[in-house]
């Protein structure tokens, strides 16, 4: 985990760099759904995407939430570079700043590994589909060395999209 945690500010600066991708919002083009905050003042876009009817992700600028029915969600946090036990599953609506989805997250308890090693490998085929389509135009070189010497790599695989 302490390799992730250095390259999870890599990753969400990659997700900015996608969010202004020229050939637009590469989020949306993944299936991602935008949902706007209620009011400018309100916080920050959600991006949802489900992945079936028993597991989803969110994202946000401050964070990245992967939810299993059954097993809660694991928030990663931008800030802390960390990852935070929700025993919780499901998208948090209404939830559109830091605070509303880490009053979600257990202090107590650790994310479970499987939560954790589940988030990984949506990150990891979300890069594969990049990378696919893409290449690493419009990255910064730092973040493609980083992403690129993360522990699994990126995997030219991006038809998984499902776990």
């Amino acid at each position: 985990m302490q390799e992730w945690s250095r390259l999870l500010p890599v990753q969400f600066a990659a997700w900015d760099q996608d969010r202004r991708h020229p050939q637009g919002d590469l989020l949306v083009a993944y299936g991602f759904v935008r949902v706007p905050p209620p009011s400018a003042a309100a916080g920050s876009a959600r991006y949802e995407f489900r992945i079936s009817a028993r597991a989803a992700v969110a994202l946000w600028d401050f964070g990245f939430l992967y939810s299993r029915c059954g097993r809660g969600a694991v928030c990663l946090d931008r800030q802390e570079a960390a990852a935070l036990y929700c025993p919780e599953a499901g998208l948090p609506d209404g939830a559109w700043t830091r605070e509303a989805v880490l009053r979600r997250a257990s202090r107590t308890a650790p994310a479970p590994l499987y939560l954790t090693k589940r988030a990984i490998e949506w990150i990891s085929r979300y890069e594969a589909w990049r990378l696919a389509q893409f290449g690493f135009e419009h990255r910064p070189p730092t973040q493609v060395s980083a992403l690129q010497s993360s522990p699994r790599g990126v995997s030219a695989d991006a038809s998984a999209r499902t776990l």
